[in-house]
C-alpha cells in the first residue's frame, strides 16, 4: 500500500497565547533569528532582553487580546482554516501546518509526516524572501540531525504561478462585487 503524500504549510509564526510569557518567548525566538536581525548576538541579546522585550510586550499584549480568535492569533486561526480546507480538497495527502517561529513548530509537524513517502514544504509566502530562507534553513537543520526525514521537496515561490494569479483575480472580483469597485487598485 502506498503511503500518503505529505503537505506541510509553513507560516511565519505567532505566540501561542495572548500572555506576557508566550509573547516574550515568541518575540525572543523570532528576533534572535539571523534572518530577522542581522547583528552579532553578543551585541543584540542585551538590547533585545533589556530594551525591546520590556517595551514591546506590554504594548503587543493589549492589541493581541483584542484580536484573538477562538484561543488563537488571527494568523494561526486563518492558517489552520486554510490547512483544514486543503485537507478536504486533497484527501490523499496528509496536510499539516507549522510555524517558522513558535507553535506548532516545524520539528513536531515533520514528525507527524514521517510516514509519508514524500513531504512537500510550502512556505505561505508567494515570493521568495528571507522569511522563505528561514524556513528552508530550519528544515535543513532538522534533516541534518534526523536522517530518517529525507524525503522533502520544497516550493521556493509561486507569486507568478497562473493558479495563484487567478486566485487573486477572483478574490478581487468578489471584493468588487461585495464592496464596489474602487477608483484605484494597488
Amino acid at each position: 500500500m502506498d503511503k500518503k503524500q505529505g503537505l506541510l504549510l509553513v507560516n511565519l509564526g505567532t505566540p501561542n497565547a495572548a500572555t506576557s510569557d508566550a509573547i516574550t518567548k515568541y518575540l525572543t525566538e523570532f528576533l534572535l533569528d539571523k534572518h530577522v536581525v542581522d547583528l552579532p548576538k553578543l551585541f543584540w541579546y542585551p538590547i533585545l532582553n533589556y530594551l525591546v522585550i520590556p517595551k514591546r510586550v506590554p504594548y503587543i499584549i493589549r492589541h493581541y487580546q483584542k484580536i484573538w480568535i477562538n484561543d488563537a492569533s488571527p494568523l494561526l486561526y486563518y492558517s489552520r482554516l486554510l490547512c483544514d480546507k486543503l485537507q478536504c480538497h486533497l484527501p490523499n495527502m496528509q496536510c499539516e501546518l507549522a510555524m517558522t517561529y513558535g507553535e506548532p513548530n516545524l520539528q513536531s509537524k515533520l514528525n507527524k509526516l514521517r510516514s509519508c513517502e514524500k513531504i512537500t514544504v510550502l512556505p505561505l509566502f508567494p515570493q521568495y524572501s528571507t522569511t522563505t530562507l528561514a524556513v528552508f534553513d530550519k528544515i535543513q537543520q532538522i534533516i541534518a540531525t534526523d536522517t530518517i526525514i529525507d524525503n522533502i521537496d520544497t516550493i521556493r515561490d509561486y507569486a507568478d504561478h497562473p493558479s495563484y494569479i487567478n486566485a487573486l483575480y477572483w478574490q478581487i472580483k468578489h471584493a468588487f462585487y461585495d464592496h464596489g469597485q474602487p477608483e484605484v487598485l494597488v
